[in-house]
């Protein structure tokens, strides 16, 4: 199965931002430019798995989704299609979770769906989003696929790791510039 992977840092603690997307009725408060209305059918709780949020997007299509499990201890909620107006489109699964970065208190963010389109695509694929807040004159973009590109998370490592020699630096009073070292060159 293909799958497009995509992710982003909240600068808020991951139990506060949980808080906001936790309810799978509260799509319509936090993407609201997208999801002008959203209500959970039968009077069910935004939590209960089971419940079905019905909602229209901004250009007027009528989708209905499933919560399929919902877990508060892990931060996570996974749902499907019940109604929906992609031709082709089968077997739809997405999940929304939210993991602390325990060194900084952020709170990293993603959802994925997978899905299949036998119309389209040969083979099931997976289609992520950031869940990063921006103006809302400011539509979604595309986000580079690092799926398994573990250069990139050794990389950010060793940025928080020089980030933190330098803020120490600094309460002791020293000025210490990043490294400008250029990584082709080896270490110097």
């Amino acid at each position: 199965m293909a799958t497009a992977y995509a992710s982003t840092v909240i600068d808020a603690p991951a139990d506060e931002v949980w808080a906001v997307v936790r309810d799978f009725n509260g799509l319509g408060t936090w993407n609201a430019k997208f999801i002008p209305a959203c209500e959970i059918e039968d009077g069910k709780a935004g939590d209960q798995v089971g419940a079905v949020r019905s909602f229209t997007l901004a250009n007027g299509e009528h989708l209905r989704e499933q919560l399929l499990a919902h877990s508060d201890r892990e931060r996570f909620y996974t749902y499907d299609f019940l109604k929906h107006p992609f031709e082709g489109v089968e077997n739809y699964v997405s999940t929304i979770h939210v993991v602390p970065v325990t060194d900084t208190n952020q709170a990293f963010v993603e959802w994925s769906v997978t899905f299949e389109d036998s119309h389209t695509w040969a083979k099931p694929w997976t289609f992520a989003m950031n869940l990063t807040k921006v103006p809302d004159e400011q539509g979604p973009f595309e986000y580079a696929c690092n799926e398994g590109n573990y250069g990139l998370h050794n990389i950010l490592t060793a940025a928080r790791a020089e980030e933190a020699e330098i803020k120490a630096a600094a309460a002791k009073g020293i000025v210490k510039a990043p490294s400008a070292q250029d990584p082709d060159e080896g270490e110097k």
